[in-house]
């Protein structure tokens, strides 16, 4: 057993170690209180600052949303009040086409009423169309019949004119008698038809460029200017074609013969000259003048024609060649062919006039 003394000094050692224990203890529990306290604090100040930053970020972002959706708002009531001015637009348009197709309604129902109508009288007509059919074709026919009959006397008259071309002794003034006979005809159809000289042509070529001519007289000459103008306003030179060439009298362009076209416009040429009698020489007679030789920028016909002549140099005699007419504008082309040697097409010839042509007398009207 222990002593009294040694116990009491444990005790005494016991009560020692539990005051310093509790001691220990209250420091330690004011110590984590004194942590808590700070770290709470700390804690709440956090808080307060996060429900700071969270208020004023909520409102701003709700000044944002304002200021976007006072904008939307004013966009889409601009679209709105554009669209409703459309859509009242489109009303009208639709109002306005609604009275249209009423309109058209009430016309197609008339037209329908007048297609019905025109059937009946159609139908009723149809007898009365044959029956001119029929009167038209036997006109045609009388017209062929005549014109084969006119072509047979043309060719007996230009038969009978040949025959007495070749007579001599007293027949020779029938002949002279029958083309002057055929010369004041001539003279009196061309002013008839065109009026008063001078009487203008234009020869448009391939390469668009034009040469132009003119008849200023014809009291010498007017069976081959009155038979020159036929061909022309028959369309016979169209599609020929001018070359340069060396003549026995001297350099020349000339061409216009159906031959010196293309070998379907030669064979088109040669029916329409067969059809209209005119034959491979169009002139019934030769006509020579001294006041219209041949000279440079002159123009006329080789011969009874139909071949053109364009003399580069003047002829020391009329010979078998005469030129009433002359050059106004386009000397240059023939040069140009001078030079070049090469043909040109005439893509047309007409006759420039001021009032517009008249009624043609007949070719053989005598």
């Amino acid at each position: 057993m222990l002593s009294k003394s040694t116990a009491t000094h444990f005790l005494t050692a016991g009560v020692s170690v539990i005051a310093g224990y509790s001691i220990f203890v209250k420091l330690f529990h004011n110590q984590c209180a004194t942590f808590l306290i700070d770290k709470e604090h700390q804690h709440n100040q956090t808080i307060r600052s996060l429900q700071e930053t969270h208020a004023e970020a909520i409102e701003q972002a709700c000044q944002e949303d304002a200021v976007r959706f006072l904008e939307t708002q004013t966009v889409l009531t601009s679209q709105n009040e554009e669209l409703q001015h459309q859509l009242d637009l489109n009303r009208e348009q639709l109002s306005k086409v609604s009275q249209q197709n009423d309109a058209y309604d009430e016309r197609i129902l008339k037209l329908s009423e007048q297609v019905k109508r025109l059937q009946r009288e159609l139908g009723s007509s149809t007898v009365q169309v044959r029956q001119v059919q029929r009167v038209a074709q036997q006109e045609v026919e009388s017209l062929r019949q005549q014109l084969d009959l006119s072509r047979s006397l043309v060719q007996q008259k230009i038969d009978e004119v040949r025959s007495l071309a070749s007579t001599d002794g007293h027949d020779m003034s029938d002949v002279v008698r029958l083309q002057a006979a055929i010369t004041r005809r001539n003279a009196a159809q061309c002013v008839q038809w065109l009026g008063v000289p001078p009487y203008a042509l234009e020869l448009t070529l391939h390469d668009h460029s034009s040469l132009r001519v003119e008849f200023t007289d014809f009291a010498d000459m007017p069976h081959m200017i009155w038979t020159f103008l036929q061909l022309v306003d028959d369309g016979l030179y169209d599609g020929t074609s001018l070359q340069y060439k060396n003549t026995d009298r001297g350099p020349a362009v000339t061409g216009g013969e159906p031959h010196s076209a293309s070998k379907q416009i030669h064979s088109s040429l040669q029916r329409q000259y067969a059809t209209a009698g005119y034959g491979s020489e169009p002139l019934w007679f030769e006509e020579l003048s001294p006041v219209a030789p041949c000279r440079e920028n002159t123009f006329g016909l080789v011969g009874r024609g139909p071949t053109l002549l364009f003399p580069m140099l003047g002829y020391e005699d009329g010979g078998r060649f005469a030129c009433p007419g002359k050059i106004v504008s386009g000397a240059d082309i023939l040069q140009q062919l001078r030079q070049t040697g090469q043909p040109i097409i005439i893509e047309s010839v007409r006759i420039l006039h001021k009032d517009g042509l008249k009624e043609r007398s007949a070719r053989f009207e005598l």
